[in-house]
């Protein structure tokens, strides 16, 4: 919503360069903002519920979120440049003993990953989703 994305700009234009957030339960899609000062910061918005035990799809998806932060030394000067963004999604399903488990969404609900990879890459194109 309006103000998560402008609570992440701000956070951008302080020189924030990681944003994780979560609760709303769902998998909003990551994205990549640009600081005042040029910087890139990569913000996940909500990775959704990682074990969960809640009914519906889409509360029961999550994932796991990963970027490479490649630190540069030049002249005694530090640079961080983000890369290599990605997504494993992942599903809560419940097994034949009532017992929860998280696995690859692949594996639980495979007609899920083609429509949560589109959702994902929205803003981020670049996002390679594992299987």
């Amino acid at each position: 919503n309006e103000s998560q994305t402008e609570l992440a700009q701000s956070l951008a234009d302080l020189g924030v360069d990681i944003i994780i957030g979560h609760h709303p339960h769902v998998l909003q899609p990551p994205t990549m903002l640009e600081g005042v000062h040029g910087n890139q910061t990569f913000v996940i918005y909500s990775l959704g519920n990682f074990l969960s035990g809640q009914q519906g799809d889409e509360r029961n998806t999550g994932g796991i979120i990963g970027i490479d932060v490649v630190k540069t030394i030049e002249d005694d000067q530090s640079t961080f440049e983000l890369k290599n963004p990605m997504f494993y999604p992942t599903f809560t399903q419940k097994s034949s003993d009532g017992h929860y488990e998280v696995v690859p969404l692949k594996a639980a609900r495979p007609e899920l990953l083609s429509p949560v990879s589109d959702h994902m890459s929205q803003w981020l194109p670049q996002l390679k989703i594992e299987q």
